[in-house]
């Protein structure tokens, strides 16, 4: 069970939940920043994470932490940095989020059948295989979705800045004339004259 129980725990899904996709990094590519600690506070979210959108992986935790300390922490720190990472996906962009949700849970469940498949009875395979299968179109599916997304969204800003182009053709004769007249007023506005001398009366005067 240990064993198992870290291949499926192990996994990241850090890519899905910040919107990059699931590409492995370029050679050369910085390193990800290194995970912060793992409190009380982010175990515990980790956890319920886990139990609200995978309850197999959550019992699978459990289960850990029984079993290795070590390696249960390491785990979680690991699933907390992903649920993290979809709280702040959450607020930023909603829309996203849900797509990105529904990917890191369609992930998550095929890890876990994945890890599954190659300790069950030869008899048992072909249906959790098929079952695998249904799971990787889902996921197949959903990053046509997201994708989908991000065109629409280019559409609109593309949309958005062919108004602006347009309007900038249609005023360009008067901004131009708007300009000169700016231009020309402040070559041509008039020195102000230096004060008079005061006299030693305090009036102005001329010499004696």
């Amino acid at each position: 069970m240990t064993r198992l129980a870290l291949m499926l725990l192990v996994v990241s899904y850090a890519p899905i939940a910040t919107g990059q996709g699931t590409t492995p990094p370029a050679k050369g590519a910085k390193a990800p920043a290194k995970a912060a600690p793992l409190t009380p506070e982010r175990e515990a979210f980790a956890v319920a994470f886990a139990k609200v959108n995978h309850p197999e992986l959550g019992e699978l935790i459990g289960n850990l932490k029984t079993m290795d300390e070590t390696q249960y922490k390491t785990a979680v720190t690991t699933l907390a940095t992903q649920a993290e990472s979809l709280a702040a996906l959450a607020k930023r962009d909603p829309e996203v989020h849900g797509v990105a949700l529904r990917e890191w849970k369609a992930q998550s469940r095929i890890s876990v059948l994945a890890a599954k498949v190659t300790h069950l009875d030869p008899s048992a395979r072909p249906a959790a295989e098929v079952e695998l299968k249904k799971l990787v179109e889902e996921q197949a599916s959903l990053r046509i979705t997201r994708k989908e997304l991000d065109v629409k969204r280019a559409a609109e800003q593309l949309r958005k800045s062919e108004e602006q182009l347009q309007k900038l053709k249609a005023d360009r004769d008067s901004w131009v004339a708007q300009q000169l007249k700016r231009w020309l007023r402040t070559k041509d506005k008039p020195k102000s004259k230096p004060k008079a001398a005061e006299s030693p009366n305090g009036k102005p005067g001329s010499n004696p």
